[in-house]
């Protein structure tokens, strides 16, 4: 079974969204991974942060979109 790196990802959407001048969703998403104190609070941030992206950000490229959107689903199956 393939593990799943969810700061890193996170990390690299961060940085995607900087080069679309997304810079305070970037900074947002960075803060969360120390922000939480247990990886289930930093998930939950992660998950509420991109998802306001996706909600917030109609211009945002389709590549990172899905990106998020991924990262998303990926979430909610450790969650859920």
């Amino acid at each position: 079974m393939e593990t799943y790196d969810f700061y890193s990802k996170a990390r690299e959407i961060a940085r995607k969204l900087e080069k679309e001048n997304l810079t305070d969703q970037a900074s947002k998403v960075v803060d969360a991974i120390s922000a939480g104190s247990t990886a289930t609070e930093i998930l939950m941030i992660l998950r509420w942060e991109l998802d306001q992206v996706l909600l917030n950000s109609p211009l945002l490229s389709g590549e990172i979109r899905n990106e998020i959107f991924d990262f998303i689903c990926k979430v909610d199956e450790v969650l859920n």
